[in-house]
């Protein structure tokens, strides 16, 4: 068509000028090579990942108005919730733990709860927290238990092979270290196998 032709020479035209403008965003990126320095190792400063600047200013808590009409929304969040029936509730790490078996059970089950829930949606993580508690899941019982029989299950757990060894070496650590329980800080909980600091908060 007429208008066609007369738009080929300007979309030729922004192109080139695409070409150009993608040819020195790669040059600016692409570092030059440089010669290897002669000196020490120790004379060559290097610079924190955290003095990186970050993408957005820090909102400080308290700091900003809240949104209009947030009433109406937080109570139409708290009536939608009322009823309880999301995964979360009946299969989150708060809510599978056995609070009758005693507080040293509770919480070694609410730390098996969140080592299984990585890459894992909450329905499974419940199916597989309640297959070992009919099992008795206690940190002697996972000790005592042969990683193939614990790996049948969790076996629909993301990631489960690795999961499996890791709750091995844990509850090794566990009844060595700390008699069966779970350490009480933050900095213990992290040197754990298989746990994040995502977990330990």
């Amino acid at each position: 068509s007429p208008s066609s032709k007369t738009e080929t020479p300007q979309s030729k035209q922004q192109t080139q000028t695409k070409n150009e403008i993608k040819e020195e965003e790669t040059n600016l990126k692409t570092p030059t090579k440089k010669k290897r320095s002669t000196s020490s190792p120790q004379s060559k400063s290097k610079t924190p990942r955290s003095a990186s600047p970050r993408k957005r200013p820090r909102i400080e808590p308290g700091s900003l108005k809240p949104p209009p009409k947030w009433e109406s929304i937080y109570s139409l969040v708290e009536e939608l919730r009322a009823d309880k029936t999301a995964p979360l509730d009946s299969d989150g790490g708060g809510s599978l733990p056995e609070k009758h078996r005693g507080e040293v059970v509770f919480r070694y089950q609410v730390l098996t709860a969140l080592m299984l829930s990585s890459q894992t949606k909450d329905a499974t993580v419940g199916e597989a927290m309640r297959a070992m508690q009919s099992r008795g899941l206690d940190v002697q019982t996972i000790h005592d238990m042969d990683a193939e029989e614990l790996n049948g299950y969790i076996n629909k757990v993301g990631f489960h092979n690795n999961k499996t060894k890791y709750m091995k070496q844990t509850a090794d650590i566990l009844i060595k270290d700390y008699n069966g329980d779970i350490p009480s800080t933050a900095i213990e909980m992290i040197t754990l196998p298989g746990v994040g600091p995502k977990m330990v908060r």
